[in-house]
């Protein structure tokens, strides 16, 4: 392939930009691994930002959130690895049962730190406020079963979830990760709490939670807001488009 003459275009997921640099176009799901593929050596015009994406259900309708519930509903999906910090929202649920906010929380997702999650909310008194609910499928049930959705990861390339979260108009809270920090704009259309002090974090996620359920007005416009962005730049025709003339544009120009 490399001796003929048309583009090698590589898919950039991960944080290890150097073993890209050879092809002759990198894409990058977030602008920060780009700007750690240009600081690597790779051209600006060669490092280019495609995001992820969702396809949009075929019977897809527009939800109609109602008020939060009482004990209210939190819900996350994902891995359960160490790196999501899903055990930050566990200790969140601690401090909001010491400010009187009753909560539930559900993680959708399987993974190696499913008995220590159990076990952390059995040492700090919650353990009948978690669940995890294995692999889930079918997100459009998920997302009508909760009142909001965190993403409270350390190191997050994207989020695809959030993109879910979004679709559905479920309010988000997240972190400054990479991809979450460029998908989410903070007090727009989520809130984003400081991921660098892993102590700290619990009490921001229930600061965050607390907020948004003592002001539901704000919880909602946020998720409309979240939802026009979702259509205007992350649905899966709005993507594909960018994908093919960025493609179009690669092969114009050869290599």
């Amino acid at each position: 392939i490399s001796g003929k003459n048309f583009p090698i275009v590589a898919i950039d997921h991960g944080i290890n930009p150097k073993k890209f640099l050879k092809a002759d176009y990198v894409l990058t799901v977030n602008s920060y691994f780009s700007k750690e593929l240009i600081k690597a050596g790779k051209a600006e015009d060669r490092a280019l930002v495609i995001p992820n994406m969702i396809e949009v259900p075929k019977d897809f309708t527009t939800p109609v959130k109602g008020p939060f519930r009482k004990p209210l509903k939190i819900g996350s999906l994902g891995r359960l690895y160490p790196e999501k910090y899903f055990d930050k929202m566990v200790k969140a649920l601690a401090i909001l049962k010491d400010r009187n906010i009753e909560c539930e929380y559900s993680i959708g997702g399987v993974g190696p730190m499913e008995d220590s999650l159990h076990a952390l909310a059995k040492e700090i008194g919650v353990e009948d406020n978690f669940k995890i609910l294995g692999w889930t499928k079918d997100k459009k049930t998920f997302f009508e079963s909760i009142d909001i959705f965190i993403l409270p990861s350390w190191g997050e390339t994207f989020g695809i979830v959030l993109l879910e979260a979004m679709l559905y108009k479920t309010p988000i809270i997240t972190t400054n990760s990479w991809g979450p920090d460029e998908v989410i704009t903070h007090e727009v259309d989520g809130l984003k709490v400081q991921r660098e002090d892993a102590e700290l974090m619990p009490t921001l996620i229930a600061d965050a939670i607390e907020r948004l359920m003592k002001d539901q007005e704000f919880a909602k416009k946020l998720a409309d807001k979240a939802s026009e962005k979702f259509f205007a730049h992350y649905s899966s025709e709005k993507v594909i488009e960018k994908l093919n003339n960025t493609i179009e544009m690669a092969v114009k120009k050869g290599r």
